[in-house]
């Protein structure tokens, strides 16, 4: 039973046994061969870094030429409506149309309206160029939408297309208000800078062409 006990005992010791002892430490080339391994670890690690990095970047060019590629970007979508009243008086009769007009404004950029360079890449920054916000649709009015709210006497077609035309230019009036501008401004600046940030560009700075 001793045996067995005293066996038991060494079978343990051999296994806490220390990999690094007394003496390796106590040599000089003991802290000779940790500096080495630790100059080589970090420099390793920085140089790779910079490559994965790099290589990130290195990508960017074909993401920026697809980018271009899209002509229209929308940022903001209003749907309008206008109340257009035409009164016609004549000699020996008259006529009204009261009609309320449907549409959909568009405001975004067309980046053909763009410079050359419109984005510029510098390392991990980028200068970005866009287009002034414009109405993408210009027909804005739906006529499949388009109601008469009242109408007595005859309407030639000359009136109602004066009246479409009307009801056309209030809308556009109403859809590039500074505000609407600004506000479709603010959604392409977001937009351009979630991309480019996305691409691991740490500098994005957006404005517009005037």
């Amino acid at each position: 039973m001793a045996l067995t006990n005293k066996s038991t005992t060494k079978k343990r010791q051999s296994r806490n046994k220390n990999y690094v002892t007394d003496e390796m430490v106590k040599s000089p080339w003991f802290w000779v061969g940790l500096v080495i391994l630790g100059l080589i670890y970090f420099f390793f690690l920085r140089d790779s870094g910079k490559e994965k990095k790099k290589a990130t970047i290195d990508e960017t060019p074909t993401c920026i030429t697809s980018i271009k590629e899209i002509a229209e970007w929308e940022f903001l979508t209003l749907q309008l409506e206008e109340f257009v009243d035409t009164t016609i008086n004549k000699k020996l009769s008259s006529a009204q149309s009261v009609k309320i007009y449907t549409g959909t404004a568009r405001l975004g950029i067309d980046t053909k309206k763009a410079n050359k360079n419109w984005i510029v890449c510098e390392g991990t920054k980028v200068t970005i160029t866009l287009p002034a916000i414009e109405l993408l649709d210009k027909s804005i009015i739906d006529d499949t939408q388009t109601r008469t709210f009242y109408e007595s006497g005859t309407i030639s077609a000359t009136v109602k297309e004066k009246m479409l035309q009307s009801a056309k230019r209030k809308m556009k009036a109403t859809a590039l208000k500074k505000e609407n501008i600004d506000i479709a401004e603010e959604n392409a600046k977001t937009e351009f800078k979630n991309i480019f940030t996305a691409l691991g560009y740490k500098t994005v700075q957006i404005s517009f062409k005037k």
